[in-house]
């Protein structure tokens, strides 16, 4: 077996009421964590990566990957601003067809 996906677990940390950007406003900006965990079998070394949905790859500096055997967990935290408004953020592998997809980002001010 070269390589197969047995589980991926996903989970975000984001206020569905709505989060606080950069701002004009003197209010403290809130911050958006996303984290997926995949387990596989196999030799082939599975890669994670995070996509604001219809768009580009978050920037690589804002994302930490942590692989342990047969594991993989990837993680983003990203400060809300203007253009993320109405987004989501999808999580994919190069190996499979296993995905996730976040809420859609509600931004406040």
């Amino acid at each position: 077996m070269i390589y197969a996906v047995s589980h991926l677990v996903c989970q975000e940390k984001i206020d569905r009421e709505g989060v606080i950007g950069s701002n004009d406003c003197g209010l403290e900006p809130d911050s958006i964590e996303f984290q997926c965990i995949l387990r596989y079998s196999g030799n082939i070394f599975p890669v994670l990566k995070w996509r604001k949905t219809g768009g580009d790859l978050v920037t690589p500096n804002t994302v930490t990957i942590d692989r342990i055997e047969h594991q993989v967990t990837v993680m983003t935290m990203i400060n809300p601003h203007l253009d993320m408004d109405g987004s989501s953020y999808t999580c994919e592998t190069n190996l499979s067809n296993y995905s996730w997809t976040s809420s859609r980002v509600k931004l406040l001010c």
